[in-house]
């Protein structure tokens, strides 16, 4: 499971890249909310 993942992972990372950092940017964004 860990590997398809990864994979996954991969794949997006050389196909969508953006959406790699849109979703990062998400992520932060997120935590920065909780911890406020």
């Amino acid at each position: 499971m860990d590997r398809i993942i990864r994979d996954a992972f991969e794949l997006v990372r050389t196909i969508n890249p953006e959406l790699l950092y849109s979703l990062a940017l998400q992520h932060k964004a997120n935590q920065q909310q909780r911890n406020s």
